[in-house]
């Protein structure tokens, strides 16, 4: 079974950015993709503050902060995303939108990655079907703030092959979490 080493997440808000940080925290190259230049560096800016509030309450060493910026990318192109193993997206919650982003994303993707959504409210079934790839299609969901909750929600539906639940939960537990 192939491990998981390049993460891409899609949308660089609250919950991307925290995605993003604990990603790049567990020694994963993360690439975040936002709409802009503006977006990522705001993406950024929130993962420094949140790293920087780590440090003063003695949560974060100096060292483990410049490695997470270290495995940290930001871009505004989904092609720069091509190479990811897994996919998370974080966009706003409107079922066309992730669609949209789902198939293009299929374009890209190696055949094998994976594509993962954060959202709690929408079925993943409805993304999975949309995807092109619904035996590698799983929810992961994260709660807020990321990096502090220990908790991810892992939504399989009934394409998700047993092989792409398996290594989500790896992924998930390799973060320092407690699949649930």
């Amino acid at each position: 079974m192939k491990k998981i080493k390049k993460v891409g997440v899609i949308g660089g808000g609250l919950m991307g950015s925290g995605i993003a940080q604990v990603s790049a925290a567990a020694g994963f190259p993360t690439t975040v993709r936002e709409v802009s230049d503006a977006l990522c560096a705001k993406s950024r800016q929130s993962i420094e503050k949140t790293l920087a509030k780590g440090i003063e309450r003695g949560k974060v060493t100096p060292a483990e902060r410049d490695t997470t910026l270290k495995n940290l990318r930001f871009v505004t192109r989904l092609e720069d995303l091509a190479d990811s193993d897994l996919f998370i997206e974080a966009v706003v919650e409107d079922l066309e939108v992730k669609n949209s982003l789902w198939s293009q994303l299929d374009r890209i993707a190696r055949p094998e990655a994976i594509f993962a959504s954060n959202t709690s409210s929408l079925t993943i079934i409805a993304m999975a079907t949309a995807s092109g790839r619904p035996d590698r299609m799983l929810g992961l969901h994260f709660f807020n703030p990321v990096p502090l909750m220990k908790l991810v929600e892992v939504v399989r539906t009934v394409r998700t092959s047993e092989e792409t639940e398996q290594r989500a939960l790896d992924f998930v537990r390799s973060l320092g979490k407690e699949p649930i």
